[in-house]
């Protein structure tokens, strides 16, 4: 449930990411009731299949040393910066 006021919606783009990766799902947060959360965490309960291979999906996301991964990232940017100039 990204929060739908948050500045240049980060939460709903690492939202999206997740669930594009198959390792979430997004709920708007209009729609998200006491029931409605109810009927979907008993779903996901009975779907064992479907929470494997979301927990093999959130996995796959997981880096071992997430400092580093940013910091490539942030090299990787800078450097395509630096090639416009």
């Amino acid at each position: 449930v990204p929060y739908p006021f948050a500045i240049h919606q980060h939460q709903a783009a690492n939202a999206d990411a997740l669930a594009l990766a198959g390792a979430a799902d997004i709920c708007d947060e209009q729609i998200l009731t006491v029931d409605w959360l109810v009927g979907y965490v008993a779903d996901l309960m009975r779907d064992t299949a479907r929470l494997a291979h979301m927990r093999t999906a959130a996995l796959q996301r997981v880096t071992n040393n997430p400092a580093s991964t940013l910091a490539d990232l942030v090299e990787e940017i800078a450097s395509s910066y630096d090639r416009r100039s």
